[in-house]
């Protein structure tokens, strides 16, 4: 799915105020500054829902989607605000092709070592239990499966019939005694469908001009914000890949993806789309920072939905 990552940021462990130099004249309680107590668990509830046309007239569908990570894994990606909007650059992760050489491959290693008896599957990761999302129309229900993850719920109708709604999240919590994410309750307003205006993607594409930003508008308002992101990955086997999400308030009619973060792109092709998001972190959930996430993907004055390919130059 198209949106920009969680981000729970570093946290700096280092000693405030600590002296280093071992003097004498000290004898005081030394300052060891803030206590580093680790990564910050995050979890995300997303809830998609909205008509999209792909080609074969719209279609309504709602998709429901939970996650949640104790500690976030290491990524090589790094992140950049640039004028308000996240700009993620990710490094080529393909590993080198080893020269296997034609030489002695050294002394027999040996009979290999025992690694004991099967300790079995690994213990579930944390949840929140069983998790429901409520929007006035069908109820979207999931159930975290017996390693700890949930399976996405999917359905071909809408969670909500306009802004007017409100999705409500639920989360029952693990069982007590159990470790894992403390239930909630929080509601978000419905976003809704805007339709994109500029660039003009009606014919399926566009050329976007990288060094002097791209205008973007759209027709409609929306309850959150209007996110329009532009991602491009590049050929295989590179896993090299660039992202720019840029929020911009719902009410209004616009915006720009700055110049200045379009430059990391390459030249060439890249994929441009756009959602309208209503999003916010639930309460009552520490040590947990859990999202919520309810979005609607916007449409193109033909009907289909805001997602083409584009062409940078």
């Amino acid at each position: 799915m198209p949106l920009g990552p969680l981000d729970a940021g570093l946290v700096d462990g280092s000693a405030d105020g600590a002296p280093t130099d071992g003097s004498p004249g000290d004898t005081g309680p030394r300052d060891s500054g803030p206590i580093d107590s680790g990564p910050t668990p995050t979890g995300q509830v997303l809830a998609l829902s909205d008509q999209v046309n792909f080609g074969a007239g719209p279609v309504p569908r709602t998709v429901v989607t939970a996650a949640f990570q104790e500690v976030p894994a290491d990524s090589p990606c790094t992140q950049r605000t640039i004028s308000g909007c996240i700009l993620t650059e990710c490094p080529d992760t393909t590993p080198p092709v080893m020269d296997g050489g034609t030489g002695d491959a050294g002394t027999d290693a040996g009979t290999p070592m025992d690694a004991g008896s099967d300790a079995g599957p690994p213990p579930p990761i944390a949840n929140a239990g069983v998790i429901v999302v409520v929007a006035g129309g069908p109820t979207a229900t999931l159930a975290p499966a017996a390693d700890g993850t949930y399976p996405p719920f999917s359905a071909a109708s809408v969670l909500w019939a306009d802004g007017s709604a409100s999705v409500n999240f639920q989360a029952f919590g693990t069982t007590p005694g159990v470790p894992g994410v403390p239930g909630f309750r929080q509601a978000l307003p419905a976003p809704t469908s805007v339709q994109l205006d500029t660039p003009d993607l009606s014919s399926g594409t566009a050329t976007l001009m990288r060094l002097s930003g791209v205008d973007v508008s759209w027709t409609g308002t929306t309850n959150g914000v209007v996110a329009v992101n532009l991602s491009q990955t590049a050929p295989a086997p590179s896993t090299a890949s660039t992202n720019l999400r840029c929020d911009f308030d719902g009410a209004t009619a616009g915006g720009m993806l700055p110049a200045i973060a379009l430059q990391s792109f390459e030249p060439g092709s890249a994929t441009l789309s756009v959602f309208s998001l209503s999003q916010g972190t639930a309460d009552g959930t520490d040590p947990w920072v859990v999202t919520l996430v309810a979005m609607a993907s916007g449409a193109l004055p033909t009907g289909l939905a805001a997602i083409a390919p584009v062409t940078l130059e």
